[in-house]
């Protein structure tokens, strides 16, 4: 599936490391795509983990970092959340991981 415009804008920032206008308009666009998706999608839906510190996407199987977002690892919902919430632990305000579906 393809990204909607406000999705891929968003990426678009989180890899040139623009992150606190990435984080918002990633937020708002996946929040919106998921709630469209999440009945076509189903469990099968896919995401991808973004790195702030590394301004990477995490790789397969926890394996190092990769600008090139097709070169990403993908994971299921729970293993991606559990990286990010993991990762973001103890990073006060501002978070080291996010997630964003793969579209």
């Amino acid at each position: 599936m393809k990204l909607h415009t406000g999705a891929q804008q968003a990426l678009s920032y989180l890899e040139k490391g623009e992150t606190l206008a990435g984080i918002a308009r990633l937020g708002a666009a996946v929040e919106e795509e998921t709630k469209e998706q999440q009945s076509l999608a189903g469990p099968t839906l896919l995401w991808l983990v973004w790195s702030f510190e590394h301004k990477a996407w995490w790789r397969d199987n926890y394996s190092g970092y990769t600008k090139d977002r097709k070169e990403a690892g993908r994971y299921s919902f729970d293993v991606a959340r559990t990286i990010v919430k993991m990762a973001n632990q103890h990073t006060g305000d501002s978070p080291e991981e996010t997630m964003c579906p793969d579209y």
